[in-house]
């Protein structure tokens, strides 16, 4: 009996830019036309899914899994790439999954353009060798548009063997629903949008649901140049409220800022989005300042040995 399933952000559902009915994947081929893949139809069982940052890909992820472990001769599972540093694919499994055969399993590896540059390579080596070794295992990859090479007729894709597939972009029909949901006046939500020049973050679904809060709680929003520190400054002030009683949190506004960007330059600098555990203790190696960063809800440990945003 399986017990595998993924928490995901269920008010993003309506953002799907495919849907998942019985065992297939209705998705938008790069020339821009409407496709269904059978998993089960040789050479249509691995594909890669891309769009812009903040589109959604890691909670489309999520649900994905879940609706195909729906069906009991599905395996499938998911497999955030941020950490991968130079595994085979078989070490990728889950240990609930050790025992499946490896032709029911379907792997949703999600971030291609996460991997740190220097395991990138790698990794497309040890994927197509494991791809060849089974023909018929099924593969849903996912990367930012601008780290993969489509394929063409005088090149391959930057996978072999893998077809391509855009996510489709969200459309303004799909705003207006979310905004019915959250009782919000259409016109007065896309004249305030003009106003403070945000068209071009509003079909973002990240910065979507960002604009929705803000707008919410304020009934108006900021423009185009401090939207972003408004997002930061009420994500902060929620970590801020949820730990008040801590007694270790003194200059917590003050510190956690200079924190996050000592942080965010070390990672930039080493063009990965993680630190190890050891990087970590060494780059904040105060005790308390630690404590001070990990209050907050940007800054995660991914799993036993990895920390990023």
């Amino acid at each position: 009996m399986k017990d595998y399933s993924l928490n995901y952000d269920d008010s993003k559902k309506f953002i799907l830019s495919y849907k998942i009915e019985n065992g297939k994947i209705v998705a938008k081929l790069a020339s821009g036309e409407s496709y269904t893949v059978p998993y089960s139809e040789e050479n249509e069982n691995k594909i890669i899914l891309l769009s812009d940052a903040g589109n959604g890909k890691t909670e489309e992820c999520k649900y994905i899994t879940n609706i195909l472990n729906e069906k009991k001769e599905n395996f499938a599972f998911y497999n955030k790439l941020s950490v991968y540093h130079g595994e085979k694919l078989e070490e990728l499994i889950p240990k609930e999954y050790k025992e499946v055969c490896i032709d029911n399993l379907i792997f949703v590896l999600d971030g291609f353009d996460e991997i740190a540059i220097e395991y990138r390579r790698m990794f497309v080596i040890n994927l197509e060798a494991f791809c060849n070794n089974y023909k018929n295992v099924k593969i849903i990859l996912t990367s930012r548009n601008n780290f993969y090479n489509l394929k063409n007729k005088n090149q391959n894709g930057t996978i072999e063997g893998f077809n391509e597939y855009i996510l489709e972009c969200i459309k303004k029909e799909n705003i207006n629903e979310l905004l019915q949901r959250n009782g919000i006046d259409e016109k007065i939500f896309w004249k305030e949008i003009g106003k403070c020049e945000l068209s071009h973050l509003v079909y973002n679904p990240f910065f979507l649901i960002k604009i929705i809060e803000i707008y919410n709680s304020e009934n108006k929003l900021p423009n185009k140049t401090t939207i972003f520190d408004n997002i930061i400054n009420r994500s902060l002030e929620v970590d801020k409220n949820k730990f008040k009683n801590a007694n270790d949190l003194d200059d917590f506004e003050k510190n956690v800022k200079h924190l996050l960007g000592i942080v965010a330059i070390t990672m930039e600098f080493l063009e990965r989005n993680y630190l190890t555990e050891e990087e970590y203790k060494e780059l904040i190696s105060d005790v308390k300042e630690r404590k001070i960063i990990e209050y907050t809800s940007i800054w995660k440990k991914q799993d036993k040995e990895h920390w990023g945003f």
